[in-house]
């Protein structure tokens, strides 16, 4: 199952590698500037698309400790019936 403990590490170096890129391609300047701007973009926007997944991840989780045991347990129960119905 997914954890955003377990990815918190990619995020963070991905995001990272991008700031590092940029910087980089700032004192290269030329040609380098386009290349790393393009890794910075690249690893950005998966960074930033892994936080966004993580985030809402985390809202998820909060909203099901929210709820009552019984309440989870018939969502449960009505998600695996309505798949049942949809594999015949």
């Amino acid at each position: 199952m997914f954890q955003p403990s377990q990815t918190i590490a990619w995020t963070v170096g991905t995001l990272g590698f991008s700031l590092i890129a940029i910087v980089i391609g700032l004192g290269l300047g030329g040609d380098g500037l386009l290349v790393s701007w393009g890794l910075a973009a690249f690893s950005g926007l998966i960074g930033l698309s892994m936080l966004y997944y993580m985030i809402l991840w985390s809202v998820w989780v909060r909203a099901q400790r929210a709820k009552p045991p019984e309440q989870l347990l018939r969502e449960g129960k009505q998600y695996v019936s309505s798949s049942e119905g949809m594999q015949k």
